[in-house]
């Protein structure tokens, strides 16, 4: 569990350091793909921090799944980062969507921007399945995702709602959760974002 905890210490502390551009383009490309290189770490650190119903992994050659929903924005950075990667004995191994009822065979899913329009009907077609969610738009974890990447003082860090990770049966490490910042609860269906 120490190489766990140390190896989230380390992609918080890339997240944390400074990360704003300067005017060159060159900077700014870079800006970008370190951001996206935080992000794909976070993904893996999630899963690292998570713990699914015994039914979901029942066997040591079953693989994590991370998905990505609509626009992939990582490219091959996610299999270039994730490569030989392992959560327990789980070979971690990545996979791209179109369909939201689809992504329910993944544990971890993040979703793209491009599904801001649909959220609440993505949330809805992966229902209480036990897939964290996680995103980067605003509002994510207010409208019912699970752990939304958020950028403050130029840094990447994350919001958590318990509460969604729970109707899946899903765990989040303590550990994690300490790392949030903050917790929070989602917007009741009633009331509009």
């Amino acid at each position: 569990m120490k190489a766990r905890t140390l190896t989230l210490l380390l992609i918080v502390a890339l997240a944390c350091g400074p990360t704003t551009p300067t005017s060159n383009q060159a900077a700014t490309n870079d800006f970008a793909l370190a951001e996206l290189q935080v992000k794909a770490g976070f993904l893996y650190n999630f899963a690292l921090f998570t713990t699914w119903p015994t039914n979901v992994l029942n066997g040591s050659t079953n693989a994590i799944r991370i998905g990505v929903l609509g626009q992939d924005s990582f490219g091959p950075i996610l299999e270039q980062m994730l490569r030989d990667k392992r959560v327990d004995k789980h070979p971690v191994e990545i996979r791209r969507y179109t369909d939201a009822a689809a992504a329910r065979d993944c544990q971890v899913l993040y979703i793209s921007c491009s599904e801001t329009g649909r959220l609440p009907a993505v949330l809805g077609e992966l229902g209480n399945a036990p897939v964290l969610t996680v995103g980067d738009m605003p509002g994510f974890a207010e409208q019912g995702g699970m752990i939304a990447l958020v950028k403050t003082n130029d840094r990447v860090a994350f919001n958590v709602n318990l509460s969604a990770a729970r109707q899946a049966k899903l765990s989040i490490s303590s550990k994690l959760l300490r790392l949030a910042l903050k917790i929070v609860e989602p917007i009741p269906a009633s009331v509009s974002p």
